[in-house]
């Protein structure tokens, strides 16, 4: 019966890997790789991508990817790595929950291949259709970054889609050591008002990094240029 269960995974991973339909020119789910193409023009580089889902459908590194740039890709979902590990292999790719310090969370979802896959922030209320939940250890991103073969490596590009967990995200990087040139959140607030008071928007201006773009719930964040003195 075992053998059974993991040859239907791999072909469901296998289908995943290279039947799902994607854009050709735009991967993005609301085309911030569109953007970025025109941001990056370096052949090669390093992204971490937390919360990456797929390898090709939705993704703001699969362009990167393809042009010779690797990186460090991170999701909850052990069938969503599986699926990187075909189609990304120079990549890094790693299952794991991460925040802001070890720990235990529940994470919760609809489906094994969910996109809205989540951590359980406390108080949260569980979403409909989301019915299964398992217990997970959470990892700092400085963790997962000082045990890949990428430790100490400069990251020129951070994207994080974490379901409303990309603060914890963020807070359990070491900016001191990994200072992203750029960083892609995800924020669903309402308005421009709320976010230049949202807990997010100070914690980057607090490290240093201005909002400069908007692209659906994706803001666009830049080191900001320091003044010699």
């Amino acid at each position: 019966m075992k053998a059974l269960r993991d040859f239907l995974l791999a072909l469901r991973v296998f289908r995943r890997a290279f039947f799902i339909k994607s854009w050709s020119r735009v991967h993005s789910q609301y085309g911030e790789d569109a953007v970025l193409q025109h941001l990056i023009t370096q052949p090669e580089g390093f992204y971490v991508d937390v919360g990456c889902w797929h390898p090709k459908k939705f993704s703001n590194t699969w362009f990167l990817y393809r042009r010779g740039w690797r990186g460090v890709n991170i999701d909850l979902g052990e069938i969503k790595i599986r699926t990187f590990q075909w189609v990304r292999p120079g990549d890094h790719n790693v299952v794991a929950a991460v925040s802001d310090s070890p720990g235990t969370v529940t994470v919760q979802t609809d489906k094994d291949f969910s996109v809205g896959e989540q951590i359980v922030l406390p108080g949260q209320a569980v979403r409909a259709g989301f019915g299964q939940s398992r217990e997970m250890k959470t990892r700092t991103l400085t963790d997962i970054l000082d045990h890949s073969p990428f430790s100490g490596k400069t990251i020129q590009l951070l994207n994080i889609d974490a379901e409303g967990h990309d603060l914890q995200v963020l807070k359990g990087l070491d900016f001191t050591r990994y200072a992203p040139g750029l960083i892609l959140v995800e924020s669903y607030v309402g308005s421009l008002e709320a976010l230049l008071q949202s807990a997010l928007h100070g914690f980057m201006c607090e490290q240093g990094y201005d909002l400069f773009n908007w692209v659906g719930p994706t803001l666009f964040y830049k080191q900001r240029e320091r003044v010699p003195t």
